[in-house]
């Protein structure tokens, strides 16, 4: 389903700066915010039965920052530092950075990180290499297959740092304020709903 407070997007405008994207310009805006190693907090579409994050309820932000991991356990997930993050990656270039066979669109099966993309991917590869990948087609989530290759041309790579929206042990969330709410309680720096950008206070 779609948020539960969906119909509140007006009333919560008014709490935080904002802007509202067109929808083609949208993922460029994502993948350059991210570029920056700004993390963004994305409510998009309907709600995904599951434990994993697969891109309509996300934080999303930099694999190629190698203080990532360390930064969202610390000041957004506050959860232990060790902990691992996932790489959302296009299907189709997929390979050229995983060892992954095929399609993983459920981050259900554990691969590699090829050896000469991990130095270059440390927020994304564990300590031994490996990587819960999860991929993502234009035809499963158009959206974020685009703002992925939009972040490929500006980076080289089409892959985020993808980790479920939830504030640190409650499940993954549902309602538009909550999110928002977390730009005032960890140092998420943007979230995006729908086609509207808000933006931490300080930002």
């Amino acid at each position: 389903s779609l948020p539960f407070d969906n119909n509140k997007i007006e009333e919560l405008s008014s709490r935080y700066p904002h802007k509202t994207v067109g929808e083609w310009d949208l993922p460029r805006v994502l993948a350059k915010l991210v570029s920056k190693d700004l993390i963004i907090g994305l409510i998009r579409g309907r709600y995904e039965v599951g434990p994993r994050a697969l891109g309509n309820r996300s934080i999303l932000c930099n694999p190629l920052n190698k203080n990532m991991r360390d930064i969202l356990n610390d000041k957004v997930k506050h959860r232990e530092w060790y902990r691992p993050f996932a790489p959302i990656v296009t299907e189709e270039d997929s390979q050229k950075y995983f060892t992954n066979k095929g399609p993983i669109p459920y981050m259900s099966v554990i691969c590699y990180t090829r050896e000469e993309y991990r130095d270059k991917l440390p927020s994304v590869t564990h300590i031994d290499g490996s990587a819960r990948i999860q991929t993502v087609s234009r035809k499963q989530n158009p959206f974020i297959h685009s703002a992925l290759k939009e972040f490929e041309k500006l980076t080289g790579v089409p892959i985020f740092l993808n980790t479920s929206y939830n504030p640190a042990g409650e499940p993954i969330l549902n309602f538009c304020e909550v999110g928002l709410e977390m730009l005032d309680k960890t140092d998420l720096d943007f979230v995006i709903i729908e086609n509207t950008v808000f933006s931490n206070h300080a930002k």
